[in-house]
């Protein structure tokens, strides 16, 4: 049993170190990418306008638009073609850059579909983040007399990853081998939090001990597809579930 859990979060950690997200901000007018670039990424506009042009076009005008909540960029990875566009802010933007490292055509699939399913901010990855500051951003509390690790932040991402492990980490230390982790707070996660998850799983098993995770199902994002997350964590809908199982 603890060798198959070994191998999956082994599995995970691979699939991870495919994955990267990060945040990004343009100005008016700033290009993020040029026609004939290599395809290697999607985009989620979190705020603002980007505008797609033609470039092989006489005249040179925006030919789509991108709002809010919309995603691009990723029928051209599934096609292998260089960008067909220029891309361009029309307007102040922030976007979430979704890196695509060597995945495979069925991960790429499955993102595909579950990107088509929604497109709201909240049921995506997202990487940018105005969450509390880190003294207040996570804590311990006993819940029925079992000790509860709570996150309060809305984004588990790049911003405080390093924090939160290095917080489980003293925590396992300090002789806490079983882990209950409250992410009912959270509405987006990206590939670096989740990678300091798998760390703080790997360190607790090594001990003898386990973590539960306690997520709401809006967290649900196509990360957790792609890296099938429940083969590797114990993940629960409520706390109650996670205390008394």
């Amino acid at each position: 049993m603890i060798d198959k859990q070994n191998k999956n979060i082994s599995s995970l950690e691979a699939k991870l170190s495919n994955i990267q997200s990060k945040g990004l901000t343009l100005q008016k007018d700033e290009i993020l990418y040029k026609y004939n670039d290599i395809s290697d990424s999607i985009f989620l506009v979190l705020n603002g306008l980007i505008g797609l042009k033609n470039e092989n076009e006489k005249n040179d005008f925006i030919k789509i638009k991108i709002k809010k909540d919309e995603f691009f960029g990723l029928e051209d990875v599934l096609q292998n073609i260089r960008r067909p566009h220029t891309a361009i802010a029309l307007e102040r933007s922030e976007l979430l850059k979704i890196e695509l490292m060597n995945i495979s055509k069925q991960q790429i699939n499955l993102l595909f579909n579950d990107l088509t399913k929604t497109r709201k901010t909240n049921n995506l990855l997202s990487s940018l983040t105005k969450t509390k500051d880190s003294n207040n951003l996570f804590g311990i509390q006993e819940v029925r007399g079992k000790k509860v690790v709570f996150f309060y932040g809305q984004h588990c991402n790049l911003t405080n990853a390093v924090l939160f492990k290095d917080y489980l980490f003293k925590y396992i230390d300090d002789g806490n081998k079983d882990l209950i982790i409250n992410l009912l707070a959270c509405k987006t996660i990206d590939s670096t939090f989740l990678g300091s998850l798998v760390a703080s799983l790997k360190k607790t098993t090594s001990c003898g001990g386990d973590m539960k995770l306690v997520c709401n199902s809006d967290i649900n994002s196509w990360l957790f597809v792609v890296t099938k997350m429940n083969k590797v964590f114990n993940i629960y809908g409520t706390l109650e579930e996670a205390v008394n199982n």
